[in-house]
Parts: C-alpha cells; structure tokens; sequence
C-alpha cells in the first residue's frame, strides 16, 4: 500500500514499505513482544506440561516451550498464553484442535530478511547501522495454506513485505537472501516501462 491507513481492528497502521537503497542481514527466525503470539521463534518444540499429561482435556492450561538451552518453561507464565488458545490458533490455521509438537503461530514465519542502511558501505551492520522494523517474511496464515495446499491469500502489512512461503523457499535456495546483499526498495510512485 502507497500511504498509512489505521488498523480497523485498532492496531498498529498499516504503512508503506519504505523505500530507499538498503543491505540484507543474515536471514533469521525472529521473535518480538509486539505482536501476539510472535514471542516464541517459529519451530520452537512445545508439549504439554509432564504434571498435566494425565489430566482431561479440558483441565489442562499450560504448555511447555523449549528454551535455547535445552530446558523448558512455560508458556502462560512467560507470556500469558494459555492452552486453550494455542489449540484455538492452531485449529484456525490448519482446522484440527490439536497441540502441535512445535511452535507454528509466530506472524513473521519460520524465517525474516531484515536489512539496514549501510552508512560504512562496509556490507556489514556496524553499532550505528540498526536495522529498519521493516522486513521480508511469510505469515502463519500462509504457512498454513501452503501446508495444506491451498490458496495463498495474502493480506496487508505495516511496512514489511509479505512474501508467499513457496517463492521464500525457491528465492532462499537460489541464495538470493545472502547477507551483504544489496537491496533496493522503489518509492511507491516509481513508473517502470519497457520498450
């Protein structure tokens, strides 16, 4: 989208992607407090809590998530999601009630190409060079539609790109998100023609 538009549903705007000549960051799972469930990185293994397993359905609340370190902890403490709504997010996505064996809810995907304006023209990020909020990444939504496949149905970002999984994967194996990587962004209003 050309120009900022509020959330109807009171979130954060929509905004253009912005525009401008830019370096890729190496590609990584990423995670952030901002945005619901994106807390944990995509692939994260979660199961249910050992003391709950023999409880009914119904009378379980938490899940477990495992840290980088190898140990688990929970997710409703951690970031107040409960059971409940995992199993509801995941019949949403992919129409089974289930608790999946892995965290497939984060809204950036398994993977996001972040990139930064390179002021050193060094092709690496340096302490003054932060990355810009805005990003290449699939969403759960079309995660899930390419797992059972159907449509891919993309929606609206705030700024980012949104990528269909399918074309992530062919452009990730082409190595075509190789940090270092020049990137140009076109301004909105930039005409293209061919002769």
């Amino acid at each position: 989208m050309s120009k900022r538009y509020a959330d109807p549903l009171g979130g954060v705007d929509y905004t253009p992607t912005p525009s401008g000549n830019f370096v890729l960051d190496t590609p990584a799972a990423y995670r952030t407090r901002s945005w619901l469930m994106s807390e944990i990185k995509w692939g994260t293994p979660i199961k249910d809590v050992p003391s709950e397993r023999n409880l009914k359905e119904e009378n379980k609340t938490d899940v477990w998530y495992r840290l980088p370190n190898g140990k688990w902890a929970s997710v409703f403490k951690d970031f107040g999601i409960p059971r409940v709504t995992i199993i509801e997010f995941h019949n949403d996505l992919y129409h089974t009630r289930k608790l999946p064996s892995t965290w497939v809810f984060n809204a950036f995907g398994p993977i996001a190409i972040r990139f930064f304006k390179d002021l050193s023209g060094n092709k690496k990020r340096d302490k003054n060079e932060p990355l810009d909020g805005s990003m290449f990444h699939t969403t759960a939504e079309n995660e899930a539609e390419l797992k059972q496949g159907n449509t891919i149905t993309m929606g609206n970002s705030h700024g980012c790109i949104h990528m269909n999984p399918a074309d992530r994967n062919q452009l990730t194996a082409l190595k075509a998100f190789r940090g270092g990587m020049d990137l140009i962004i076109h301004p909105y209003n930039k005409k293209f023609t061919t002769k």
